[in-house]
């Protein structure tokens, strides 16, 4: 890129370069030379000119040019050729107004740009510059490209178009820099200090802080020395010098620009203090380190005083020099000073004594946490065991596995997997496989990483046969490899022979990556070794122009930006490398990684805390302290500062024993179903990888469902819980408005946002959800009785014998559970919610029922746009975010629509719970489908159907709109695709609701079994006597006795299976009955016994429609009219259906 940059600039001057030939712009400019939009503004080039031109050319000109352009804009055309025939003059309106015109053909336009630079008595100004940038900068190649902009300042300087202010280049350098920015000037933006200091100052300090974190501080220092005479340095240059020092490992160089910045009256803050004390100590240094830290004690000030951190530090390293004496008397005066040991304390300590090798007094420590009140966790114990595995000390590790045991700290896996690479370590098999047999014992589930230790060490040892049963148990499990250990495993096979092997693998792993990964990820390591190869020539020249050029403040700018350029692309291609290998391991769930340390364990005789080690993760819709809520959109994490608070129900969980390890990725705005997101990626889920996981709270279900977490925090609005639950098939807890506290969550619709929760365990379930409730323990109570909703099951595709029967049968099993009852739930909503006739829909076709349904979710969604207009309204309009498709649609018209009916849909909602709470009493739970249709395809169009949408909405409204409270539970797979039911019951009986879940549960999932492994019953054959019932059932039908012909029907199909007309019969009846699903169902059969039955495709396009199935609908009624063209029933649906998906 800079060889053509400068080839370019020659070009400029000299009109017979090579830029006059007729070649065709290289493809691979166009995948570097990019620059975004936000780096470089408008005003950033076009200020520099002072007088630009105003438009005024001919459009006879532009018109003619831009033909000319168009007509030889293929890559094999003479476009500049035929451009010189043209013989117009050149004007910079003229070019402005075709570079906007050619702003979406960024290859034409830069071929006509380079031309006009080489015609005579014509030269580019800075507004040609800017409006080509503009264009390279809106393509798809959006690579953030600095050395072009150097170029570019440095050509207009050497050219004297315009004089570059030093305020404009220095906006420029900070835009650069803005990430990498250093201690201080982090801390001074989080706490909003503004440093006003003149422009030369800010732009030494931030090319000092590049030089330092290229690791050139030599050069830093002389750069400091030579202008420090002419811009007074301030405390941000010491301390930048200062950590360069300490980061190269130099700290006596460090301490004298320390002293020289104190001698100038800076002081510096404990920050500083404890960098320079730990690199006294990793350099062996240890008195000096001591005499500094004694510096800090005796005349530290408030900021400059030693913090629980120093004194960890220092701790450390004098046990770690065998000064165990020193070490326990400054534990002492910690103690003394007010400035008590936390976990993380006692941790860094324990760990220092161990890599002394200091085990009998870490074992102390380990007693000394317990009696100050801070009883190891596993995590402590974890840390403890890894230095003695790392070291092969099997003897002690084992004994304090014991010890583990002994206090009733339950050993996790990490545990094990230590333990087993330790044993193979040292070549101990037997250890490894008595290691294995514990965690069986101890019910510790293996996990991929266990399984991958113990392949790779089967292999080392050489037994082969063990480890191909392993990896044949990974395959049957449905386990992901991480990609370089299946690499190696495949070679280790390869290298045995075991061709078979080879195939079974390979086919396993084509689930979860792409084929041809291997080779892009050669490419990868490839293209990173040249980068780095490129950069050393580049980077000295960058210094002899420093070094020639250090009177020049400019010069020292456009510097700056080249060095801080090369920091921004080796940090972005080692982010992005890191978060391609991140995604793989979580399966895409995490937005953010980072550790919530739980409150203390309370000391004997206290029982232990309820969540004491559970991790969870929270989506990115909940407020923690230091940390940017961004809400799914990077936007809105753009436009906010980090949160001053955690969420209190963070922080309640924090303090109840749980550990926060991160935030999970959402669906922007909290708006989308699918849990698609076009900024951050849609989460893998865990049972279908090629179906979307549901949404918004998407992150946070994937997080459970692939047991990266024990629990997970998400926002249920509508459905947005419950229906990710489903779709990767674990359980999914939405309380009762307002049950849970929304202190420090961003807000979508107060009025029906719920703070849940996702578990794999009920029994995990039932604790969260009393502490996020805030429970008293107390009795369980069983409930009394199960209602179905027989009508809801009509819209789910999956048969009842795998939903209401399991349920049926689970309840007989049980002790204290009256018989289930079945009513027409929407019929009782349509009676006791008279406000919603206000919003029905006035089509004859769709049934009562359905209507009512659709009229409430019409409700639900009308509230959610009415509120999120009131909350966000201000920010869309203001920041104007960059939103994925569906996500923009609802939100454009959320706040484009005026609702003039407000207080209805209120009304609605204030009807709805008084309606289920009426029905259901004090005893009752409804059981209905959680959702309509099983999960999409990623990335599929369906996605974005309002037919999808309309059956998931209509079976969320109901809790949503009551603001009653629902729980989500699996019952297996149908067709490999997880199948779930919900409990609802009214607002207020959350701990009714969680008792019941735990206490059936077991029992579901036994019935589940069952179901799954029952085989379908034989047909009988006997045509006489299902001809004498086909014809009892058409006199019931004629008589409107429809469930008597329903019965007919279902005798005679027992009888003969193979008759479509039985079918085709029995689907009329159900139609009349309202029973959609089972009259498609009907249909189908029919169909396929004869595919020209016309009734047939007329009731069943009948049943979709009513189950707002547009599409399929349409399909059929347009069939039915290719076999009767003159069919009156199915030429108005399909019009009437048209009319419906446009």
């Amino acid at each position: 890129m800079r060889r053509f940059c400068l080839a370019y600039l020659s070009a400029l001057r000299t009109p017979n370069s090579f830029l006059c030939k007729h070649n065709p712009i290289p493809g691979n400019l166009f995948t570097v030379a990019r620059i975004q939009h936000h780096l470089i503004p408008h005003f950033t080039i076009a200020s520099f000119c002072s007088n630009a031109t105003a438009f005024d050319s001919s459009l006879s000109d532009v018109a003619k040019f831009y033909a000319t352009i168009m007509d030889n804009s293929n890559a094999y055309d003479n476009m500049e050729k035929s451009l010189d025939q043209l013989g117009l003059p050149l004007t910079t309106p003229l070019v402005l107004d075709l570079l906007q015109r050619l702003s979406l053909e960024e290859k034409i336009a830069f071929r006509f740009f380079t031309w006009a630079a080489t015609q005579p008595n014509y030269a580019h100004e800075p507004p040609a510059y800017n409006q080509m940038i503009d264009i390279l900068s809106s393509t798809k190649y959006k690579v953030k490209q600095f050395r072009i902009v150097c170029d570019m300042l440095d050509y207009m300087k050497r050219s004297n178009k315009n004089a570059v202010p030093v305020e404009v280049l220095l906006l420029i350098l900070r835009q650069y820099t803005e990430k990498y920015l250093t201690h201080l000037q982090k801390f001074a933006k989080k706490k909003r200090i503004r440093v006003k200091t003149q422009p030369e100052i800010n732009a030494f300090n931030l090319l000092l802080d590049a030089l330092c974190k290229c690791s050139l501080v030599e050069d830093a220092q002389a750069l400091f020395k030579r202008m420090k005479k002419r811009v007074k340095p301030d405390a941000n240059s010491y301390n930048i010098l200062f950590f360069g020092w300490c980061r190269v490992r130099n700290p006596k160089r460090g301490m004298m620009v320390l002293e020289e910045m104190i001698q100038l009256g800076h002081t510096p803050d404990n920050f500083t203090y404890n960098t320079a004390i730990d690199t006294f100590c990793k350099a062996g240094m240890v008195s000096e380190a001591a005499e500094l830290f004694e510096f800090m004690r005796t005349n530290g000030s408030t900021t400059s005083s030693p913090i629980a951190k120093t004194y960890a530090i220092m701790i450390v390293a004098l046990i770690h020099n065998n000064r165990m004496q020193e070490g326990f008397e400054l534990i002492g005066h910690m103690i003394n000073s007010g400035c008590l040991p936390d976990v993380s304390t006692y941790k860094e300590m324990i760990k220092g004594m161990c890599l002394a090798g200091k085990i009998e007094e870490a074992y102390k420590f380990l007693e000394e946490m317990g009696n100050k009140g801070y009883p190891p966790d596993i995590v402590t114990y974890n840390c403890f065991l890894k230095v003695l595995c790392d070291n092969k000390k099997s003897d002690e590790a084992l004994r304090l596995y014991q010890r583990m045991i002994n206090v009733g700290c339950m050993p996790s896996v990490q545990t094990y997997n230590m333990l087993i690479s330790m044993f193979f370590q040292m070549g101990d098999v037997d250890g490894v496989f008595e290691t294995w047999q514990e965690m069986d014992k101890r019910g510790c589930a293996n996990d991929i990483e266990t399984y991958c230790i113990m392949i790779d060490g089967l292999f080392s040892c050489n037994r082969v046969e063990d480890a191909c049963l392993l990896l044949e148990d990974v395959v049957n499990k449905g386990l992901k490899l991480p990609y370089p250990k299946f690499d190696s495993f495949l070679m280790q096979l390869s290298a045995i022979g075991n061709i078979q092997a080879i195939h079974k693998l390979s086919e396993h792993m084509r689930k979860f990556y792409n084929p041809s990964m291997a080779r892009r990820f050669a490419l990868n390591q490839k293209r990173m070794s040249t980068r780095l190869r490129g950069k050393k020539p580049i980077m000295s020249k960058t210094l002899n122009l420093i070094k020639t050029n250090a009177s020049n403040p400019k010069v020292l700018i456009v510097a700056g930006i080249t060095v801080a350029g090369f920091i921004v692309l080796a940090e972005t291609s080692r982010r992005r490398r890191k978060a391609v290998i991140f995604n793989k391991e979580d399966f895409g769930a995490f937005l953010e990684r980072f550790e919530l340390i739980p409150f203390p364990q309370p000391p004997p005789p206290a029982a232990k805390l309820p969540l004491s080690d559970l991790t969870f993760a929270i989506k990115d819709i909940f407020d923690v302290k230091g940390y940017i809520t961004g809400f799914g959109n990077p936007d809105w994490q753009r436009t906010h500062e980090p949160a001053d608070k955690t969420a209190l129900v963070v922080t309640a969980l924090l303090k109840n024993g749980a550990k926060c390890i991160g935030k999970t990725v959402m669906d922007e705005l909290a708006f989308g179903i699918t849990g698609e997101n076009k900024h951050y990626g849609t989460p893998t889920n865990p049972n279908m990888p090629s179906n979307v996981p549901g949404g918004s709270s998407s992150g946070s279900a994937v997080a459970v469902a692939a047991e990266l977490v024990d629990f997970a925090l998400g926002t249920d609005t509508i459905g947005c819980m419950r229906i990710p639950a489903s779709f990767c098939g674990i359980l999914g807890f939405r309380p009762s408005h307002g049950a849970v506290s929304t202190v420090g969550v961003v807000p979508n619709s107060q009025s029906l946002d719920a703070i849940g929760c996702f578990a794999r365990d009920p029994s995990v379930l039932h604790r969260v959800g009393h502490v996020l409730l805030q429970l008293k323990a107390a009795e369980r109570r069983r409930v009394g009785r199960i209602v179905f909703a027989d009508d809801l099951f009509q819209l789910s595709k999956v048969p009842k014998e795998k939903t209401v029967y399991v349920i049926s049968k689970a309840i007989e099993k049980l002790s204290g559970y009256q018989p289930p009852k079945h009513i027409k739930f929407v019929q009782y909503i349509a009676s006791n919610v008279p406000s919603l006739k206000g919003f029905g829909q006035h089509s004859t076709n769709l049934q009562n029922g359905i209507s009512t349904l659709k009229a409430l979710s019409s409700v639900m969604m009308s509230l959610q746009s009415y509120e999120f207009k009131t909350n966000h309204e201000e920010w869309v309009k203001d920041a104007k975010p960059r939103l994925g498709p569906e996500i923009s649609d609802r939100v454009r018209a959320a706040i484009n629509t005026a609702y003039e009916n407000v207080k209805d849909l209120y009304k609605v909602r204030t009807e709805m719970r008084a309606a289920l709470q009426s029905l259901l009493k004090d005893d009752g739970i409804l059981v209905i489908p959680t959702v309509a249709d099983s999960a999409l395809k990623r990335n599929s169009k369906k996605g974005y159907s309002a037919e999808f949408h309309d059956r998931a909405y209509i079976l969320s409204s109901i809790a949503s709109m009551s603001g009653g409270c629902q729980v989500s539970v699996p019952l297996g797979k149908h067709e490999d695709c997880p199948v779930s039911v919900s409990f609802v019951t009214y607002h207020g009986a959350d701990k009714f609701l969680l008792d019941t879940v735990l206490d059936m549960y077991a029992s579901l999932q036994e019935q589940v079994n069952i179901a799954s492994n029952s085989e379908p019953l034989p047909d009988a054959n006997d045509m006489d006597a299902s001809e004498l019932l086909k014809e009892k059932g058409n006199a019931a039908f004629k008589g409107m006795q429809w469930n008597k012909a329903v019965k007919y029907y279902s005798e005679a199909i027992k009888l003969n299976g193979t008759n479509a007309a039985y079918y085709n019969n029995r689907a009329a009846a159900y139609l009349a009955l309202g029973c959609f699903q089972q009259a498609e169902e009907d249909c189908s059969k029919a169909i396929s016994l004869d595919k020209k039955n016309v009734k047939a495709y007329l009731r069943r396009g009948t049943a979709r429609e009513s189950l707002l199935c547009y599409k399929g609908a349409l399909e059929d009624f347009k069939y039915a009219l290719v076999l009767e063209p003159q069919n009156k029933v199915a030429n108005l649906a399909e019009k009437r259906l048209r009319k419906l998906i446009t």
